[in-house]
């Protein structure tokens, strides 16, 4: 068996006229912190809805710690919690109440309820009745159901939503350390692109159904490297000189960009050249891209990235 913990091979999912998910191959390894990114309509959702079972795929195949959901799915599923949109809980029970249901169902033992209720930080709010939560409550009294019994796979389907930013800092410290505390894989799906860059080592962009990029987020980074912003007067005449050492120096608002990775001894060779020219430099930046600006140029995404 490899390492892999999702694998999924020509997954297709349709929606009467809609391709929701298009021949889709995924594969997430052991022990990482996917990211799982997509405009609306990009077929996340309907993605995470077939990992776990709750639909069908109409082609291809998955595998979850190598066993096939369809021809296993007792083995597939087992050892996997997941938070999927918004949870469902009994209003009219504590969350401790809500928890003994998950563990009696599960065979678990009620210490396995208290530690949980820790982690996500509800000790203290565990008698109260969740009709009373707020929306960051509940989220995090669904994050703790996932995490009953160690799962060694977490499916998280915008975990942080409706966190105030205490709780988006406890979540993603938790999302981020769960390899490491609970030998945990996670695939989480998040529209806060910034959290994911702080919290995932891996990253899967999807687009239209079809998955447009996966690999560590090293990786990513790599095939975009930035690039060396140049503010200046006469700009025509400035990217005529620098084409002759750099070919690939394109045109930029009131100035010139430069592709690549600069060293700081490379940007200061750049503006020294360009001022002994007898050009009035006014501002050098070396750019490093961000995980939203590669994840727009990707998708040609502009509007709402959930």
């Amino acid at each position: 068996m490899n390492d892999w913990v999702i694998e999924t091979e020509g997954v297709s999912r349709r929606f009467g006229s809609i391709q929701a998910v298009d021949r889709l191959d995924l594969h997430v390894p052991q022990g990482a912190v996917a990211g799982f990114l997509g405009p609306n309509g990009a077929g996340k959702t309907t993605t995470i809805r077939m990992l776990l079972g709750l639909i069908r795929p109409q082609g291809g195949s998955i595998r979850l710690g190598g066993h096939d959901i369809h021809r296993e799915r007792r083995k597939a599923l087992t050892g996997v919690g997941s938070l999927v949109e918004t949870p469902a809980h009994y209003p009219h029970l504590t969350g401790a109440e809500n928890l003994d249901i998950a563990c009696h169902m599960a065979g678990l033992p009620r210490r396995e309820r208290d530690r949980v209720l820790d982690l996500v930080g509800l000790g203290g709010a565990a008698k109260r009745r969740v009709k009373g939560y707020s929306l960051g409550m509940r989220q995090r009294l669904g994050l703790a159901r996932a995490l009953l019994g160690n799962p060694k796979l977490l499916i998280l389907d915008e975990p942080t939503n409706g966190l105030d930013p205490s709780g988006i800092h406890e979540m993603r410290t938790l999302i981020r350390e769960a390899p490491e505390r609970f030998g945990a894989t996670v695939l989480v799906s998040s529209h806060l692109l910034g959290e994911i860059e702080q919290t995932a080592n891996h990253v899967a962009l999807m687009h239209r159904g079809k998955l447009l990029f996966q690999d560590t987020i090293a990786a990513l980074m790599d095939a975009h490297p930035g690039g060396l912003t140049i503010r200046l007067d006469r700009p025509a005449e400035a990217l005529s000189r620098i084409r002759a050492t750099h070919a690939d120096a394109q045109e930029a608002e009131d100035g010139v960009r430069l592709p690549g990775r600069f060293t700081p001894a490379e940007c200061a060779a750049v503006n020294r050249d360009l001022v002994e020219a007898g050009f009035a430099v006014s501002e050098l930046t070396a750019v490093k891209p961000s995980l939203e600006s590669i994840f727009l140029e990707r998708t040609g995404s502009t509007g709402d990235l959930q």
